[in-house]
């Protein structure tokens, strides 16, 4: 068995410098993560697909990019498709074709092996590539779903583009992914539920802070995200509005609502905008806050979907504190995590006033379920923990493949 991996992957280093935008940070790290973990299990048996970019010049951007060799940070030596970046249609009709042609690059020249086909994401610009491959040569098919099959939010011919992956994410032999809800509502295929890895950086700073409190008089809440109402920004912002001085609050991020949430600061005493911080601060004030809260509201079509399928990394930070966490009870949130967090059933504000108090009365029992929450994601929400699950789940995946490939 060999693997390809069909996806967006380059250097950190070159992440962080580039005028590029068709990478993002979070993603990245994901797929990092996860070839490393492929490449420790079969080494030269790994052959890994990713976009060309200007990678010997992050700070300029080039609209046409040839095919071309780039080192990715665990060793791997990926093969970027050149590609147009014109514009979303060019850029993104371009790579469907350059994916695909150099797809039939490594399945002409490797006819002796027998390959699984890892995707990033599941979207037309990687699934398509794939399925058409399929055409010539037998291939078992292992989407990873690190974000939503559908995007509700776009319409016109965008809408129909991204109306596609639904029904071309049917053909995977099995997926895994950060939400089972997608696996189960969209392939009936078998899946594997992982979570987010936590940053060795992030872990390492954690351990550094010292966790031991001392009762907080008022208990200080925390949020630290996008700020927008798709991640409950606006929700967060009225229910602080409604609890009047009770408590202590002490938001960071940015986003849409960044202008609101400072004002609001600006008006309350109680109230602090933090802005953009370090992610060294970051660690040290979920470490040391009483409560940190994550609302996902639901209240029309675009977020409830998105509370369903969209899952978070920030639970797997905010778990990592040892602090009590605050989170809507919605579907995209990993079973795993549930028996950490104080779910609260819907976004009304009054309704999660209410969940704040029911903490504040039970503090010492939500403070010992964070630590236990805590204990757990150490263990078990790092990239080798999950790397593992991962690499056993494509063996048996792959097993049964073969099987039924070689008993039709």
């Amino acid at each position: 068995m060999a693997v390809i991996y069909l996806g967006t992957p380059v250097p950190a280093k070159f992440l962080a410098a580039t005028v590029n935008r068709n990478f993002e940070i979070p993603e990245n790290v994901t797929q990092n993560s996860l070839i490393s973990s492929l490449y420790h299990r079969y080494q030269r048996d790994l052959y890994v697909i990713t976009v060309a970019a200007n990678f010997a010049n992050p700070s300029v951007l080039n609209g046409i990019t040839r095919r071309q060799a780039v080192t990715l940070d665990c060793g791997v030596k990926a093969i970027g498709v050149g590609n147009l970046n014109l514009g979303k249609p060019l850029y993104y009709m371009s790579i469907i074709v350059t994916y695909t042609l150099q797809l039939l690059r490594v399945l002409i020249a490797h006819r002796d092996k027998h390959f699984l086909v890892i995707t990033g994401n599941a979207h037309v610009f990687t699934a398509l590539p794939v399925l058409l491959a399929k055409l010539f040569f037998r291939l078992c098919y292992v989407p990873f779903i690190m974000g939503t099959v559908e995007s509700p939010e776009y319409t016109g011919i965008w809408g129909v583009v991204a109306s596609l992956t639904p029904r071309l994410i049917r053909s995977a032999d099995a997926t895994f992914t950060y939400v089972a809800k997608s696996a189960l509502d969209y392939t009936k295929r078998p899946y594997l539920e992982i979570v987010y890895s936590l940053d060795e950086h992030i872990l390492q700073l954690s351990n550094q802070v010292e966790t031991t409190r001392s009762a907080h008089k008022p208990m200080t809440i925390m949020y630290a995200g996008t700020l927008d109402d798709r991640a409950g920004a606006g929700i967060l912002m009225e229910t602080i509005r409604r609890s009047g001085e009770a408590y202590h609050w002490v938001i960071c991020g940015k986003g849409k609502l960044a202008d609101a949430a400072r004002d609001l600061g600006d008006q309350a005493s109680n109230v602090d905008y933090l802005g953009v911080i370090s992610q060294e601060e970051v660690i040290t004030r979920l470490c040391k806050a009483d409560l940190l809260i994550s609302l996902r509201p639901s209240s029309n079509r675009i977020f409830s979907y998105y509370a369903k399928y969209a899952a978070s990394a920030k639970l797997t930070d905010y778990l990592l504190s040892g602090t009590p966490v605050l989170a809507s009870d919605v579907g995209s949130i990993a079973k795993d995590y549930r028996p950490y967090l104080n779910l609260v059933d819907g976004d009304d504000p009054a309704t999660i006033l209410k969940s704040i108090e029911r903490i504040d009365e039970t503090y010492d029992e939500c403070l010992r379920k964070a630590q236990l929450g805590r204990e757990f994601v150490k263990l078990h929400a790092t990239s080798e923990y999950q790397g593992e699950k991962i690499v056993a789940f494509l063996d048996e995946v792959w097993k049964q493949w073969y099987q039924s490939q070689h008993t039709r």
